[in-house]
């Protein structure tokens, strides 16, 4: 009995100790440039980026409930701005042809799932694609769709332990997303990039094996992943192109200012 005391007493001191080691993980809390969110924003109203982006989380909030609890900026393969040009030239779709009808605007063939989360941490977000459905990718014999995983993070934190891969530059994105880097962990490729002050990283799940039907092997993954990447990419480009044009025009408003004054004007 005393024995059993002892070693009791030696487990409950380990476990003490081992607690007093444990440390608090370090926290980073995105700064979210909001004003450079609704730059891009075609026909953006006036006010605040608040109500600039309750136009879209409307229209987009057929497909994607709660996008509007978002607390960062939301990205997805969809073109908005064309689903808001049809929603007004057809006002009041029929309710059970709503979401089928606003999922005509996803781009390169991905579709929607079920699974879109909102909520002070970001988003989370999953995408399908059916390779056999899309020509570039129609080569691979993976059977199943693909799940992409997609989320905006308001929120990282750091624990201490093993270090985690550096990861890569991905030189065929850069232009597209500067400073996007590839991981591969844990049967995952992982792509992470910055826009808006907020980290965003898509996940894809594969092997680092030879192809089979049932197998996606990481290299064919990386082709799925370029291509959910590059359906983003051209919401962001349009939207830096907005804003170029818009500080184009305010420049040449400037001068044109500038040219009507008198010689000599300070």
């Amino acid at each position: 009995m005393k024995r059993v005391i002892l070693v009791g007493l030696a487990l409950l001191f380990a476990g003490l100790a081992s607690a007093q080691e444990l440390k608090s993980p370090r926290i980073s809390v995105a700064k979210v440039d909001w004003d450079a969110a609704a730059a891009g924003i075609v026909d953006r109203p006036a006010g605040a980026p608040a109500e600039a982006f309750a136009k879209l989380n409307a229209a987009a909030g057929v497909s994607f409930p709660s996008i509007d609890g978002s607390s960062v900026p939301v990205l997805l393969p969809y073109d908005v701005d064309a689903f808001i040009k049809d929603r007004a030239a057809n006002p009041e779709p029929p309710p059970e042809k709503a979401v089928e009808n606003a999922d005509r605007f996803m781009r390169s063939g991905f579709r929607p799932t079920k699974f879109f989360v909102t909520g002070p941490a970001g988003y989370d977000s999953a995408f399908a694609l059916t390779l056999a459905d899309v020509r570039e990718l129609s080569d691979i014999r993976y059977v199943e769709p693909v799940y992409i995983l997609f989320s905006g993070l308001a929120i990282t934190y750091e624990l201490d332990g093993p270090a985690m891969p550096d990861g890569e530059p991905v030189k065929s994105l850069q232009d597209e997303f500067p400073g996007i880097r590839r991981y591969l962990h844990e049967s995952y490729i992982r792509y992470s990039f910055e826009r808006y002050g907020v980290t965003y990283v898509a996940a894809i799940y594969c092997l680092d094996t030879r192809p089979r039907s049932k197998i996606l092997t990481c290299k064919q993954a990386d082709r799925v992943m370029d291509r959910f990447l590059r359906a983003l990419s051209r919401r962001i480009k349009h939207a830096a192109q907005i804003e170029l044009e818009q500080r184009f025009e305010n420049v040449a408003a400037v001068v044109h200012v500038f040219t009507k004054r008198r010689l000599g004007f300070v």
